[in-house]
């Protein structure tokens, strides 16, 4: 049986990861939406915004391979933190 702290700690779990991953995705297309704005102040093409997006994804995560937490023990507090 799930004590009430453990059901507590569970609904914040998932509280923490819903909000997460609705602003990641909401981010994410939030490109697609000011594309077109982006590329004619720019005087370019939304191909070339499409495009330094995608690069910007790829840099993103060839950089988090390599690199180690700044404070290892303190992530639990930065995604809650964030919410």
């Amino acid at each position: 049986m799930v004590s009430s702290d453990q059901r507590q700690r569970l609904g914040l779990i998932a509280a923490i990861g819903t909000s997460q991953t609705l602003a990641w995705a909401s981010s994410y297309y939030l490109v697609a939406i000011v594309a077109d704005p982006i590329a004619r102040d720019l005087s370019t093409s939304t191909i070339v915004v499409f495009a330094a997006f995608s690069m910007a994804l790829v840099i993103s995560a060839l950089q988090a391979l390599g690199s180690e937490p700044v404070v290892p023990n303190l992530s639990v507090e930065v995604l809650i933190a964030s919410c």
